[in-house]
């Protein structure tokens, strides 16, 4: 599924998404803009196998800028937990691992193409006795700590209002991780 682009605009790096929300439904904007001092990743391509609303989608990212719109429930954030699964190894959202397949699977699969430095091909397989696995450029990982750091990525929820008006140990949580 190829998602149009809204604007035509070229600038390559890193993600920043915005959420907006009338009655009828939720629009989540995904776009990139040129960064100075951060290693910044691209997902070129997804593919989602069972995970969590996709029985099997595959979605192109071809611009620079891109818009992912819909109505409630049609799985925008799913889509984007994805890439964040694909960056840190899991959900953004729960940690069971279980909780993201597909209703009635017992395992799910997700598959990107990603530049950052270079082109990458990022695998995870929840298999259905339980065993994750995650592979960078067909090689597994021993410990998934080592894949921790190497593709950016920044998620914000709506949950996530107590990093302005919350403690300020909260923001500063947020920001090492940024950093890290």
């Amino acid at each position: 599924m190829e998602i149009p682009p809204i604007l035509s605009k070229t600038c390559p790096s890193v993600f920043q998404i915005f959420l907006f929300r009338n009655s009828m439904q939720i629009s989540i904007f995904l776009f990139t803009w040129k960064g100075l001092f951060l290693l910044v990743s691209i997902f070129k391509q997804i593919k989602l196998t069972q995970f969590k609303n996709y029985p099997y989608q595959v979605f192109d990212f071809g611009s620079k800028i891109v818009g992912i719109c819909g109505s409630n429930g049609s799985g925008k954030t799913n889509l984007l937990d994805s890439l964040y699964y694909l960056c840190f190894t899991r959900s953004y959202f729960t940690n069971a691992d279980g909780k993201n397949a597909l209703h009635g699977s017992d395992g799910f699969r997700l598959e990107a193409e990603v530049q950052n430095t270079q082109m990458h091909h990022l695998c995870c397989i929840l298999r259905e006795s339980g065993k994750k696995e995650f592979l960078l450029d067909q090689e597994p990982y021993k410990k998934f700590s080592a894949h921790i750091g190497k593709f950016s990525c920044v998620m914000i929820a709506p949950d996530d209002s107590q990093i302005i008006t919350g403690l300020s140990e909260l923001r500063r949580t947020f920001i090492d991780t940024l950093l890290s």
